[in-house]
């Protein structure tokens, strides 16, 4: 398992790397409302994730 500190660096250095991040967000939103999953529970794993 990787530590998170290492992966802020990069990210700061290489904002490549923030979009594709954000990418995998929204890939995984389509997803979880592909699935149906309810809105609320959509946002509450958002907001785990950040």
């Amino acid at each position: 398992m990787t530590t998170i500190k290492p992966l802020q660096g990069q990210r700061r250095a290489d904002p490549k790397m923030k979009t594709k991040f954000i990418l995998k967000n929204v890939e995984l939103l389509s997803f979880l409302e592909e699935k149906n999953v309810a809105r609320a529970n959509v946002a509450e794993v958002l907001s785990l994730t950040h």
